[in-house]
């Protein structure tokens, strides 16, 4: 099972391209880049967006609702968290059960270390029907070197 796991991190880790030195270009959560031919797809992008950071901080301060998703081990979290941040062990044998019990209704920030788990957190909650879930590139470890 920990080794199924190991090959969907990085199945997901190379499919979305995320990584610690990750430099793609993110989308925006910005609904205002969102121009009047909207298709659903564009709609999904920015509903679906990885973020950076700095996006993230703001998305927080706009946002006073977003749940904070931290999906890092606890030992990663015993080292420090985002303030008002929910916990799901992405190595929890029950990680999935445990992201489809949460109210797919809410907006999410997702964050791991680095960007990978997250990002493949954020794919899950796109497939499941979640309504918003926004992805931190770089994570927690760029997070804790803003402060």
């Amino acid at each position: 099972m920990k080794q199924f796991k190991k090959f969907l991190f990085l199945a997901a880790f190379i499919a979305f391209g995320v990584g610690c030195n990750s430099s793609q270009e993110t989308s925006s959560v910005d609904s205002s880049l969102v121009e009047e031919n909207n298709d659903e797809k564009k709609d999904t992008l920015i509903r679906f967006a990885d973020i950076t950071t700095i996006q993230a901080k703001e998305l927080m301060q706009k946002n006073p609702d977003l749940v904070i998703l931290d999906v890092r081990t606890p030992e990663e979290i015993a080292g420090g968290k985002i303030e008002g941040s929910i916990e799901i062990d992405y190595d929890d044998p029950n990680f999935k059960a445990k992201i489809d019990a949460l109210d797919k209704g809410k907006d999410y920030l997702v964050y791991c270390a680095s960007g990978g788990r997250s990002g493949f957190t954020k794919a899950l909650m796109m497939d499941t029907g979640f309504k918003n879930a926004y992805n931190m590139l770089e994570g927690y470890n760029k997070w804790k070197t803003e402060q």
